[in-house]
């Protein structure tokens, strides 16, 4: 059978030998070495993905004290990096099986030593060849989602559909080529774009597990494929509290295929890689996004004066009113001034109203072709449209029965007590 076990309990008999009271010469390397060598018997691997890829791996509690007698051992040979490393994996690897007391002595501990020694996600090689994999915080602060956000709706990229073309007769088979590359798309990947040169963001839901508050520094997205400028963030998080939504940005620097692998922190003195993969509760192990070239942006402003109260709605960037009398006619000078880094080539121009088509083109009016003699518009450059806008109303008499019936129901107002001035049709735009 083996008796890994019982050779383990003798390798951590032998390794208390070589630093007893009665060892006038006391050793801790060898019995650090002794102490490493024995965690195969005890089923403790140092490799953190083997541990938390299968819970039922071991005896939990005594793995814990092999942890705790490797943290000594590195304190005592003076190796502060080792000593960091085993903290930080019994954070990751023990944390569900640690009692509140311990996990924040452990903290604690771990915030003391890494103020010396500073712990970071790259192997530590041993004196003997023994390569100590990376540990990582992933569990503090605990990840409750992890979403992409698209862009804001001026700012999605649209497509322009094209006019078909008539190609003349086809041939027909119902043999489907791309059946296959269409069932084996990741569900991973998102169904909207991002834009090469826009900011674009990942929304996080933290919960800080420890009973003191939790210092979150340097937090950035990680991520493989195209050039992706990630924005750093920092975040407090009081004590035992959650969850706490926090925004991660950044901005794709190329055209093509981004996957989203998690995001990085600094948290307790040690910087950690959390990736998707190595959390709880994750539905996917990566996000996979498509940016598009960079588009053209604009900014709009008007000459009439704002509204006291901005009109709520996605795509409006802007807004502004007039008032004005049935007859009564305005102008609005629109500005239209090109802040991205794209020429602009072609601009749409129409009204979302809730005026009938007759109505509507009466009440506003522009000239595209005068639009399209300032195109393309170059970057910091603008392009100016008037809109012409006309209060239509309806100045014909009602007949004399709807006269009589309105006097009958309302004797206090005359019938012809407003005509001229009623207010017009239109509505702010």
């Amino acid at each position: 059978i083996g008796f890994a076990r019982k050779a383990a309990f003798c390798m951590r008999l032998a390794a208390t030998r070589h630093i007893s009271q009665k060892n006038p010469n006391p050793d801790w390397q060898a019995c650090y070495n002794l102490v490493l060598q024995s965690c195969s018997g005890f089923k403790l691997s140092l490799d953190p993905s083997e541990m938390l890829s299968n819970r039922q791996r071991g005896w939990p509690a005594i793995q814990i004290k092999i942890i705790n007698e490797l943290i000594a051992a590195a304190n005592r040979m003076g190796n502060l990096a080792l000593a960091t490393r085993h903290m930080t994996f019994l954070l990751q690897t023990m944390f569900p099986h640690l009692t509140p007391a311990e996990r924040k002595e452990a903290a604690v501990q771990l915030q003391k030593v890494a103020q010396q020694c500073e712990g970071a996600p790259v192997p530590l090689v041993l004196p003997s060849g023994i390569v100590i994999p990376p540990a990582n915080l992933t569990n503090i602060p605990i990840t409750k989602s992890f979403s992409l956000k698209n862009l804001q709706p001026h700012l999605q990229p649209q497509k322009i559909e094209r006019i078909k073309e008539d190609h003349g007769p086809f041939l027909f088979t119902p043999i489907n080529f791309g059946s296959l590359e269409r069932k084996n798309k990741s569900r991973s990947k998102v169904d909207y774009l991002w834009v090469e040169g826009d900011v674009c963001e990942v929304s996080l839901q933290l919960v800080n597990p420890l009973p003191f508050e939790l210092n979150v520094s340097n937090m950035r997205l990680l991520t493989s494929g195209i050039v992706f400028d990630p924005l750093p963030e920092s975040i407090t998080l009081p004590a035992e509290s959650g969850p706490i939504a926090v925004t991660l940005a950044g901005t794709p620097k190329e055209t093509g295929d981004l996957d989203i692998l998690g995001f990085s922190t600094h948290t307790l003195g040690v910087k950690s890689n959390c990736r998707l993969k190595s959390m709880e509760g994750m539905p996917h192990p990566q996000y996979t996004v498509e940016v598009a070239p960079s588009l053209p942006k604009i900014d709009v402003a008007t000459s009439l004066p704002q509204t006291a109260k901005f009109s709520s709605g996605e795509n409006i960037v802007t807004s502004a009113s007039v008032s004005l009398y049935g007859g009564e006619s305005a102008e609005c000078t629109i500005t239209i001034t090109n802040v991205g880094q794209v020429p602009i080539e072609m601009i749409d121009v129409s009204i979302k109203s809730a005026l009938d088509v007759v109505s509507e083109a009466k009440v506003f009016k522009w000239s595209d072709e005068n639009l399209k003699t300032q195109l393309p518009l170059q970057p910091g450059t603008s392009a100016s449209l008037t809109l012409y806008l006309y209060a239509d109303t309806n100045f014909v008499v009602p007949s004399k029965q709807t006269i009589a019936g309105f006097v009958k129901g309302n004797n206090s107002l005359g019938v012809n007590s407003g005509s001229r001035s009623l207010p017009s049709k239109l509505n702010p735009p």
